[in-house]
């Protein structure tokens, strides 16, 4: 009988040991794909810069990509996709850096929805993210059409289901950044005014008033510019550490650079906020006259992680055209 027991025990252990020899193994080859997902990703080309230079994926976190795919897999699991899914697919996309993948989503959308002024909204976005603006306008202007008069109030929403603002708003916001690139500052002003009427939340006032104030500077409209942000004062009812309502403050002499971020931090360990942030500063030194401390600005924005952002976006249209 102990025989048996020991036998036993010596059977049983070696197949936990198995076991846990197998799990290990799992465990290491599931390592292994994320981080050769990771590889992956940063060999990814998304894009072109205004510069002719390859822009690659972003890479991601696990949970965010695991979140992305599973966000992604439950709506194609639907018999019948909407308008609204192939919107949250196409967020799921850009939540992994997929632009491409999230334009080729939109345009599956709008085989099926080919009036869908909210793809084409999104699909214009993206194709402004990756460069490909005359694309990107065609795809807001038939956006702008199609909303005309009727769908004026249509809201967008954010992923957890808070108002972001009217098609219309967005639709314009997007037309003017298109101008900005292009350096055409009558166009991309009278879009930010169109966006003006149309904002709908206090964020889009201190959003489209930013924009516009610079572009008024541009063209050399002072007057003008000062007089749209000088109701922006402290008793604005919007969120008044949002990113375009602190660039108004710097405007307005409120605040300096410095209470805005610290320049000397390393660039490549700013985050998406503060290359945001550094583009107000380096356009608010353009506008004292200080353009080698602006293009300083402007080129460390450059060397910054973050390619997709706006105010990089606009900086790189910016060097482009100086070169």
């Amino acid at each position: 009988m102990r025989v048996f027991i020991l036998i036993f025990f010596v059977l049983f252990t070696i197949a936990c040991n198995s076991s846990n020899n197998k799990n290990q193994q799992e465990l290491t080859e599931e390592t292994s794909v994320t981080a050769i997902k990771s590889e992956e990703a940063e060999s990814i080309q998304e894009a072109v810069s205004f510069m002719g230079e390859p822009l690659y994926r972003k890479t991601v976190d696990e949970v965010t990509l695991v979140k992305s795919d599973s966000i992604i897999q439950s709506v194609r699991a639907r018999t019948e996709l909407t308008e609204d899914d192939y919107h949250t697919i196409g967020l799921a996309h850009i939540m992994a850096y997929r632009f491409r993948d999230a334009i080729d989503n939109y345009t599956e959308g709008l085989e099926k929805y080919p009036d869908s002024f909210q793809l084409l909204r999104h699909r214009g976005h993206r194709y402004l993210n990756v460069r490909e603006t005359e694309k990107a306008i065609a795809d807001l202007m038939k956006a702008d059409e199609l909303i005309g008069d009727q769908y004026l109030d249509v809201m967008e929403y954010n992923s957890d289901g808070s108002q972001k603002g009217t098609f219309k708003f967005w639709v314009g916001y997007h037309l003017a950044l298109y101008h900005i690139f292009n350096q055409q500052w009558e166009e991309a002003a009278d879009a930010y005014r169109i966006c003006l009427e149309n904002a709908a939340l206090p964020n889009n006032v201190s959003g489209a008033s930013a924009w516009l104030y610079m572009v008024y500077q541009k063209m050399g409209e002072s007057e003008k510019a000062e007089a749209l942000i000088a109701p922006l004062d402290e008793n604005f009812e919007g969120d008044q550490d949002y990113i375009y309502f602190r660039r108004i403050m710097l405007y307005q002499g409120r605040i300096t650079p410095e209470d805005l971020m610290d320049l000397e931090k390393p660039v490549d360990q700013w985050t998406g906020r503060e290359m945001t942030i550094a583009y107000g500063i380096a356009d608010w030194y353009e506008q004292q006259g200080d353009t080698q401390k602006a293009n300083e600005i402007y080129r460390n924005i450059l060397e910054t992680l973050h390619w997709n952002p706006w105010a990089y976006v606009v900086t790189e249209s910016i060097i482009a055209n100086l070169s």
